[in-house]
């Protein structure tokens, strides 16, 4: 595809294309042309892509996909959405008509149990969704494993807290708890 871009953008004639773009080559790739040019004379531009993808795409196709069968998030969300992303544009260029559902799902499964269960609850219909709900569940969790109140503050305040009738219940359990901790 980028070569396609820089052919076109230059207007370089199709005949042209794959002597342009195999004049770069080298090593292995440059060897295996050799070959090519023996046993396929006069082979078109398509024809050249699909053969260049097959010898040197299809490891590559296998090996992304491997990767991404075994990604899993082991920091912060970001990071793997980050590291998900990656990887899924890079196997966009051998499929070009990904299935949101599969890769929706893949990428739930990687998650950790706590962010997955908040995602999934959500039922994501594309990547960009579920990472949004990703990152938006790490960042609510983070808040709330800041406490805003102390047991003590809240064993002072107890007359504010809840002042339903499950209020006076949840109000004697942190009167026991502050009783329990204080002896």
């Amino acid at each position: 595809m980028r070569c396609e871009d820089y052919f076109r953008f230059w207007n370089t004639p199709s005949h042209q294309w794959i002597p342009s773009a195999t004049s770069l080559f080298e090593g292995t790739a440059a060897r295996w042309l050799e070959s090519v040019q023996h046993r396929v004379p006069g082979v078109g531009w398509l024809e050249f892509c699909a053969l260049l993808q097959s010898r040197f795409g299809r490891n590559k196709h296998q090996h992304i996909l491997r990767q991404m069968f075994n990604i899993r998030q082991t920091s912060m969300v970001e990071d793997y959405v980050e590291r998900f992303s990656e990887l899924f544009d890079q196997l966009t260029a051998y499929e070009p008509n990904p299935s949101q559902v599969h890769y929706v799902t893949g990428f739930m499964e990687g998650l950790v149990p706590s962010v997955r269960l908040l995602v999934g609850i959500q039922q994501p219909s594309d990547l960009d969704s579920a990472y949004a709900l990703a990152i938006l569940s790490e960042e609510l969790d983070d808040h709330s494993l800041q406490p805003s109140l102390s047991i003590s503050s809240v064993s002072h305040s107890k007359k504010n807290f809840l002042p339903s009738a499950r209020g006076v219940a949840v109000s004697k359990i942190v009167e026991d708890r502050h009783a329990s901790e204080s002896n």
